[in-house]
C-alpha cells in the first residue's frame, strides 16, 4: 500500500478523518481543538475551524450535501458548522462527560451524540429548542461509536454491546460482542456491520440476526487507544488503524491483508473513499494524516491465521 499524499498542519494528535460524501475533499479532526478541510489530491488546507472547543476533537460527520458538519469533544459540548463560512451556527449541551461519537440522521436534521456518561442524545437542528429530544441511557460503559441507518440509530460502546434502535417501531436489540468496542462501520447495501474491538479483532456481524460471521486478526494491534475501522461501499475490503503505526486493509472475502507504513506514531483514525474501495485517509498521534492507495498490481500476502473464527 502506497501514501500517495501527507496532510501537514495540525499541531496535535489526528483523532478523526471523514472524507465529504463525493470523495473530493476530506476533514480531518485533533487535540489541537481544530478541523481542518482538505483537498487531498494537492495536500492543501484549504479551511481551519477553530474557536468554540476548548478541548479534544473526538469525531466529526460531514452532512451528505457538503454544507454542514458537526463536531463532538472533550468539552462535552456538540457543535453544527456552516462550512462556508467556518462558523459554528448550533451549540448542543447537556452530557456530563465527553463527547466521543457524533452522526447526521434523518437527512441531516437530527443530529446524534455519544457520550462517556454512556448516553445517546439525539438534537432537532430545525427547532430552536437547546434541549435533546431524545436520550438513550442503555449503555453501561462509555459511547464510542453512534450511526444512523435508514429509521435505525446504531451505537457501540466500551461495555461490548452493540445495540440499534429502531425509531419508528421503538424497540431495541443488543448484540453482546464480549470485548470493549472501539469502533464500527455499517456496509451499505447489506445489514452487516464491521465492530474494531480492543482485543486488536474485527467482527463482521450480521444486523438483522445478530450473528458474528466472521473474526479477523491480523497485522493491526489495539489496546491502549481508540482505533477506529472503515468498511467500503462494496463490503469487500476494510481498513483499520494500529497502535503498530501502521494502516492495515483486509479483503474480507480473501483473507488477505496490506499494510501502509508510514507514521511514527499509532495510527487511530481511518475512513475509506465513498467511490473507490482502494482508497483510504489515515489519522496518527504524529499530527499528520496520510492517503494511502492500494495498488491494483500490488501482491497481497494472503493470511492463513487471519480468521480466527467464522460463523
Amino acid at each position: 500500500m502506497e501514501c500517495t499524499g501527507i496532510l501537514i498542519g495540525h499541531e496535535g494528535p489526528v483523532l478523526v478523518t471523514r472524507f465529504t460524501a463525493n470523495g473530493n475533499y476530506c476533514m480531518t479532526g485533533s487535540s489541537d481543538r481544530s478541523v481542518k478541510l482538505w483537498a487531498p489530491q494537492r495536500n492543501v488546507c484549504i479551511q481551519t475551524y477553530t474557536g468554540p472547543h476548548n478541548y479534544d476533537i473526538f469525531d466529526l460527520d460531514i452532512a451528505a450535501d457538503n454544507s454542514r458538519f458537526v463536531s463532538g469533544g472533550g468539552d462535552k459540548l456538540v457543535f453544527v458548522w456552516d462550512v462556508q463560512t467556518a462558523k459554528p451556527i448550533r451549540r448542543f449541551t447537556g452530557h456530563a462527560q465527553r463527547v466521543k461519537a457524533v452522526a447526521w440522521a434523518a437527512e441531516a436534521t437530527v443530529v446524534l451524540s455519544g457520550s462517556e456518561d454512556g448516553t445517546v442524545k439525539a438534537w432537532d437542528c430545525r427547532s430552536g429548542d437547546k434541549e435533546a429530544v431524545q436520550t438513550m441511557k442503555e449503555a453501561r460503559d462509555s459511547v464510542s461509536c453512534v450511526r444512523a441507518k435508514d429509521n435505525c440509530v446504531v451505537t457501540s460502546s466500551l461495555d461490548g454491546c452493540l445495540r440499534t434502535y429502531d425509531l419508528r417501531r421503538g424497540t431495541l436489540q443488543s448484540d453482546e460482542m464480549r470485548q470493549p468496542i472501539h469502533c464500527f462501520s455499517l456496509s451499505t447495501h447489506d445489514n452487516c456491520v464491521l465492530t474494531s474491538h480492543q482485543n486488536s479483532q474485527l467482527c463482521i456481524l450480521d444486523l438483522h440476526t445478530g450473528v458474528v460471521l466472521s473474526r479477523y486478526q491480523g497485522k493491526h494491534r489495539a489496546g491502549d487507544y481508540r482505533v477506529s475501522c472503515a468498511l467500503s461501499i462494496d463490503s469487500k475490503r476494510a481498513f483499520v488503524g494500529s497502535e503498530g503505526r501502521t494502516v492495515v486493509g483486509y479483503s474480507l472475502a480473501g483473507e488477505q491483508e496490506v499494510v501502509g507504513e508510514g507514521h511514527v506514531d499509532p495510527v487511530v483514525a481511518v475512513d475509506i473513499h465513498p467511490k473507490d474501495a482502494l482508497v483510504a485517509i489515515s489519522g496518527s498521534l504524529d499530527t499528520t494524516a496520510r492517503i494511502w492507495r492500494i495498488p491494483s498490481s500490488e501482491p497481497i500476502e494472503r493470511l492463513s491465521s487471519s480468521v480466527v473464527d467464522s460463523a
